[in-house]
């Protein structure tokens, strides 16, 4: 029986948005490159390539790795404090509204084992942003233009 928490694997769609992300990512530190900063000395196509391909690879293979993190239950004493933290300067509206929520961190961590799971789309659109920088530097590195 599901859980009122579970969620379905990963669709097409979550992978859409990871690559559409690092596509963005992508355009954004290219153009930065190339058209902000022009007063530096020209560069190569494939050194800009690769510095592009860093920043979607820094945001995606980041976010997943910290996803994987979290889903081993690292950040619960974090979340938990600052709930609690949050719930103490509401004073008396707090106390009726969030009474069900568990209190202490075993309980906090049983409510939210549940819903936990790794961003496996951000790691592989990372994965493949890196593989496609050392690519570039590959290409840099062997073709004079």
């Amino acid at each position: 029986m599901a859980t009122p928490y579970h969620r379905d694997p990963f669709t097409f769609k979550d992978y859409l948005k990871a690559i559409l992300l690092g596509l963005g990512l992508f355009l954004l530190t290219f153009y930065i490159q190339k058209y902000v900063n022009r007063n530096g000395p020209e560069r190569n196509v494939f050194s800009l390539l690769s510095n592009s391909c860093l920043a979607p690879t820094a945001v995606l293979l980041g976010g997943g790795v910290l996803s994987w993190i979290k889903k081993d239950g690292q950040f619960d004493v974090i979340f938990l404090g600052f709930r609690n933290m949050r719930n103490t300067y509401r004073g008396g509206y707090s106390q009726t509204l969030y009474e069900d929520r568990p209190q202490n961190l075993y309980d906090y961590r049983q409510e939210k084992e549940v819903e936990r799971r790794v961003n496996i789309p951000w790691l592989l659109t990372g994965a493949g942003f890196l593989l496609l920088c050392v690519v570039f530097v590959i290409l840099f590195y062997k073709v004079p233009l």
